[in-house]
C-alpha cells in the first residue's frame, strides 16, 4: 500500500502516512489541535532564517559593520540548523520565530536600525542588513541548508541508530510536538513508525 505523506497549510512536507498518524494522533485531532501541531512545525521550520535576522540586527546595532552583519547572518543561520535539527523546544519556537525573528518585528527594528545608520551616514551596514532580512524573509538564505547538511544528516542517523527508521527533522519534530500536546491531555500516543513511515 502506498503511504501518502502530507502537507502543512503553506506546503511543507511532512513524510509520514497521514492516514496512520491521524488514527494515532485520534485525542489531539477530537480536542483540535491539528491546525496548532502543523503550524508549530511550520514555526520551527523557520528558526534558522529568525536566529539569522536577529543575530545581523545585533552586529549592525553593536558593530554598524558590513562584514560583521554578513557572517553574524550566516552564523545566525547555522546556529538555527542546528537548533532545528536537534529538538524542539516550545521557548525557543516561541521567543525566536514567533516573536523577535519574526517577519514583522525583524523588518520594524531593521528599518529603524537603517534610519539610524543613514543619519549616521553608515551606508553599507544597511545594505548588508537588507540583503540578510530580505534574504530571510524570500527564503534565499536557505541556499545554506546546503552548507549545513552535515548537522541534519548526523540528526538523520542519530535517530537511524535509536529507532531504526530515517526520519528528517520535519518528521521528528511533528512527532515530538504531537508526544507534547498528549502529555498535557494526559494520553500516551503509540507510534508505530512501521506503519506510519512514508514508503
Amino acid at each position: 500500500m502506498l503511504k501518502m505523506p502530507f502537507y502543512t497549510p503553506n506546503g511543507l512536507k511532512v513524510r509520514l502516512n497521514e492516514e496512520k498518524v491521524k488514527e494515532t494522533i485520534l485525542p489531539l485531532l477530537e480536542s483540535g489541535q491539528y491546525t496548532d501541531i502543523l503550524t508549530d512545525v511550520e514555526l520551527w521550520e523557520k528558526m534558522p532564517n529568525a536566529i539569522s535576522s536577529v543575530m545581523a540586527i545585533i552586529a549592525a546595532v553593536l558593530t554598524k559593520s558590513t562584514i560583521y552583519v554578513f557572517v553574524f547572518g550566516i552564523l545566525g543561520y547555522t546556529v538555527g540548523t542546528l537548533i532545528k535539527v536537534d529538538d524542539y523546544s516550545r521557548l525557543l519556537k516561541i521567543m525566536f520565530p514567533q516573536i523577535l525573528g519574526s517577519w514583522v518585528v525583524t523588518i520594524v527594528l531593521s528599518a529603524i536600525l537603517s534610519v539610524h545608520l543613514f543619519l549616521n551616514k553608515e551606508y553599507m551596514p544597511i545594505l548588508a542588513l537588507l540583503v540578510i532580512i530580505l534574504g530571510n524573509w524570500i527564503g534565499y538564505m536557505n541556499f545554506l541548508e546546503f552548507i549545513n547538511a552535515p548537522f541534519r544528516i548526523k540528526a538523520i542517523r542519530r535517530f537511524f541508530k535509536k529507532n531504526g527508521y530515517l526520519l528528517t527533522h520535519v518528521e521528528r519534530t511533528f512527532i515530538t510536538i504531537c508526544n507534547r500536546k498528549a502529555n498535557v491531555l494526559g494520553v500516551v500516543l503509540c507510534w508505530d513508525l512501521e506503519k506510519i513511515v512514508e514508503s
